[in-house]
């Protein structure tokens, strides 16, 4: 944790990851600004699109502060309450300049936990903030970003593109996936100088 990495917890259910986490935000709370989230209370219609996701993202933050006391919490929800009413529409992009504002203005270092990542409605709006969330992490040396990210679920993080794939499109053996091979073939003659 001191040296800011980012972990990922993946485990079945009642193997004790929430009670985990709880005892681990307890513990560095004395030397981290931790925002322990939990994505089961963010409801399905949030995951409908990044802009929807950002918004809500930025609502459950403030929410997770809004019965914390300290000037640093007032700052921080006031941070982000001010950014929400400034900009009705919150792209992802928009969501990680605040984010990075935050973690740039705040005298302790900010820990980003979530449990229960997968269960996020839509995973690709889903797999999009990961993808920010890491490339924030890549470029931590010269943009401000959470010190360390904590992500727990029962399933695997590198697992969750399969998810989001169509039924059809998942459905790797199927006498569809066939149909649309042997399709395809036929549209291409034998030229397949296009697939290389």
């Amino acid at each position: 944790m001191d040296y800011g990495s980012y972990f990922v917890i993946n485990r079945g259910r009642q193997y004790g990851k929430t009670t985990t986490l709880q005892a681990l935000a307890n513990y560095l709370s004395e030397d981290y600004f931790v925002f322990s989230l939990d994505f089961q209370e963010m409801p399905d219609e949030k995951f409908e699109n990044g802009e929807t996701f950002s918004r809500a993202l930025v609502n459950m933050l403030c929410d997770v502060l809004r019965f914390e006391e300290g000037e640093e919490q007032r700052k921080i929800r006031g941070m982000l309450l001010d950014f929400m009413a400034d900009n009705p529409k919150i792209g992802m992009d928009d969501m990680f300049k605040i984010l990075s504002d935050m973690c740039r203005k705040n005298p302790r270092p900010i820990v980003l936990i979530i449990d229960e990542v997968d269960s996020a409605g839509n995973n690709e709006v889903f797999v999009k903030f990961l993808a920010l969330l890491r490339g924030a992490y890549l470029k931590r040396d010269k943009t401000p970003t959470f010190h360390s990210v904590i992500l727990a679920g029962v399933y695997s993080i590198k697992n969750l593109k399969l998810k989001r794939r169509s039924e059809l499109k998942h459905q790797y053996n199927s006498i569809y996936a066939v149909k649309r091979m042997q399709n395809l073939l036929k549209r291409m003659d034998g030229n397949f100088s296009c697939c290389i």
